[in-house]
């Protein structure tokens, strides 16, 4: 039997549908983009509208970083590589592989020795791509992606509101860009626990299992439970003294993940950076949990622009966090190891994380990139403004409920509980209204279940 994509990619997170559920699949390949509006309800799994590009994906990324760097090389040597074929061939793989790792690193090197000759002498190349230039360079094809999205969901005559999932498949959408314009355009969060590039195989095998019989369950993946990232500040400290929440990995990526950014010291002449680690899914690090902290030392104080420091987290099936920060022009490195980063909130976790106030930039303290907070704020009890009152029988009854939920469904429950109880706290009315109508929504199918 043939089973099309989008089928076999709503299988492997829902083998057995019992609810009607309205799904987009975001299906970034190598040489193709399709999407596709998926409706499952009692185990059928019925295709609404499809979309696609036969011309567009990852080759496409390739030959745009291809192009990048021949140019670059050019312009230096005035010799065109793309014209002679050993080396174009010898730099596709190259750029693929750059590629691939920009998808979790903020820069990639394009290296490879004695590429070309000239007058006799042999000539080296040597080009490094931060992920901002990649991403500027794959905009416009991403933004035709979209645009297939918002034909799908016409054609579907769905709206973005009424998706109740977002799955990515294909290696290509792992791109981090993708994932923005989708939260952007659709307002949801995209699945990623399971690989994109095995999703769709991984589907294929559980529709093989249940037509011969078997009895299949949900594809046990490994993943992040909250997203991990550091604190740091918002702009320069002279403009903005702010700290905010800066993601590294996402929550629900599968184990073992990693993830690097590059952030820059406050200002020139620093000695020191300090590395606060958390995890959480708010902007403002107050209602996140610090899960360790470290002092990369000794930094180049003769930096011009002050030192970029590389900050890398890998994390293992068992849950232990690698937090690694590299100055990147001396190679000066310092780690540290977290071996409870998959542990959630309990309730002094959270009165500790909401008592955490940033201190503004201090001159007389070493600069730092991160800054522990000192002062306190009163944490708040359920009842302690209206907006929390209102929501208190909701979130007693969906704590109740989380106890039986699926592990899927208790994932998003817990997000939408803190989700609520943060627009509470803020008295944020608008975002308040919108959370708690999703958490009804579950509450429903699995009082109904």
């Amino acid at each position: 039997r043939i089973v099309n994509e989008p089928t076999a990619a709503v299988l492997t997170y829902e083998p057995h549908s019992t609810r009607n559920e309205k799904l987009l699949v975001y299906d970034l390949g190598g040489g193709t983009f399709d999407v596709s509006i998926v409706q499952t309800e009692m185990d059928v799994v019925e295709v609404l509208a499809s979309r696609g590009d036969t011309h567009l994906g990852g080759d496409d990324f390739d030959q745009l970083l291809l192009d990048h760097v021949c140019n670059a090389f050019e312009t230096e040597h005035g010799i065109d590589l793309r014209q002679i074929p050993t080396a174009r061939s010898r730099l596709l793989q190259s750029v693929e592989a750059a590629k691939i790792r920009l998808s979790s690193e903020p820069f990639a090197t394009v290296a490879e020795e004695f590429i070309a000759d000239k007058n006799g002498a042999p000539l080296n190349l040597n080009i490094e791509i931060d992920r901002s230039d990649y991403e500027a360079m794959i905009a416009s094809l991403l933004a035709k992606t979209i645009e297939c999205v918002d034909v799908a969901l016409s054609d579907a005559k769905l709206s973005a509101v009424q998706l109740d999932r977002v799955i990515l498949v294909g290696g290509s959408s792992r791109t981090p860009l993708v994932r923005r314009l989708l939260i952007e355009q659709l307002g949801h969060e995209p699945l990623v626990s399971v690989d994109p590039d095995l999703c769709v195989s991984m589907g294929a095998a559980v529709q093989g299992g249940l037509i011969s019989g078997d009895q299949v369950r949900q594809v046990l993946v490994d993943i992040t439970p909250r997203t991990l990232g550091i604190a740091c500040l918002e702009g320069p400290p002279e403009i903005s003294g702010k700290l905010i929440f800066s993601p590294i990995i996402h929550r629900n990526s599968p184990l073992p993940a990693s993830g690097s950014e590059v952030y820059c010291t406050a200002r020139r002449g620093q000695a020191a950076a300090r590395i606060d680690v958390y995890q959480g899914e708010h902007e403002d690090i107050r209602f996140n949990q610090e899960i360790g902290s470290f002092n990369l030392e000794n930094l180049d104080t003769q930096a011009h622009e002050g030192s970029e420091i590389l900050v890398r987290f890998d994390m293992n099936h068992d849950g232990i966090l690698n937090v690694t920060a590299i100055e990147r022009a001396t190679g000066n490195e310092r780690r540290l190891t977290i071996n409870n980063a998959l542990s959630r909130f309990d309730s002094s976790d959270r009165g500790q994380a909401k008592s955490r106030l940033s201190e503004i930039f201090d001159d007389n303290a070493l600069g730092e990139l991160v800054v522990a907070a000192d002062e306190t704020l009163e944490t708040n009890s359920a009842a302690s403004t209206p907006l929390l009152a209102e929501a208190g029988s909701l979130l007693d009854k969906a704590r109740e409920l989380l106890k039986e939920a699926a592990a899927e469904d208790a994932e998003e429950m817990r997000m939408l509980i803190e989700q609520l109880e943060h627009a509470a706290l803020v008295g944020d009315r608008e975002s308040v209204d919108d959370v708690r109508h999703k958490l009804e929504d579950i509450l429903f199918y699995l009082e109904d279940a």
